[in-house]
């Protein structure tokens, strides 16, 4: 137990050690993203007095490329489409698109998690998307037709995809 704590203790340090470059660089990019005011408006570069606004260039390059992906993905009424590969399968084919329809209306929804991705996407280069199912089987007691006491289940089925934000990912060493 002490040699994996020692282990566990040994690749976090390293890890953090390793991302301090790489958030260096997250940091630059977010600076140059808000185009935050850096003092008090006024800078002695390259002359006395010059202004040092920054011009948000990386936001006015931002919005059209958000824009675009947005629109490529969730302007289809389709955000999932299904091809069968073997000929017995095509008339499975179309219910199952269906499926994956409701399915992404009512529990995935990924415009709302593409909204979070997109910004790390465009902004940082790289999004990261977390996928899992809640299934839980609940049993209740019922009655049938006959007035008697029966046992049953309740299936709980929640698939969801989440937009893990980079600062929150670790990689090892």
């Amino acid at each position: 137990k002490a040699k994996f704590v020692d282990w566990l203790s040994t690749e976090l340090a390293n890890t953090m050690g390793d991302r301090t470059q790489l958030e260096n660089k997250w940091i630059d990019l977010l600076t140059q993203y808000r185009a935050r005011v850096v003092g008090d408006g006024t800078s002695d570069t390259p002359f006395i007095g010059s202004s040092d606004v920054e011009y948000p260039m990386t936001a006015i390059h931002f919005e059209p490329i958000y824009a675009d992906l947005m629109q490529t993905l969730h302007v289809p009424p389709n955000f999932w489409s299904i091809t069968a590969l073997r000929p017995d399968r095509v008339e499975h084919a179309k219910p199952l698109q269906e499926l994956l329809k409701v399915i992404e209306r009512e529990k995935i929804r990924m415009r709302d998690v593409n909204t979070v991705a997109f910004n790390d996407l465009i902004i940082f280069g790289t999004c990261i998307y977390k996928d899992h199912i809640a299934f839980k089987n609940t049993p209740y007691t019922t009655y049938d037709e006959g007035g008697n006491r029966v046992q049953r289940g309740r299936i709980v089925f929640n698939p969801k995809v989440d937009c893990i934000p980079l600062q929150r990912f670790w990689i090892p060493a």
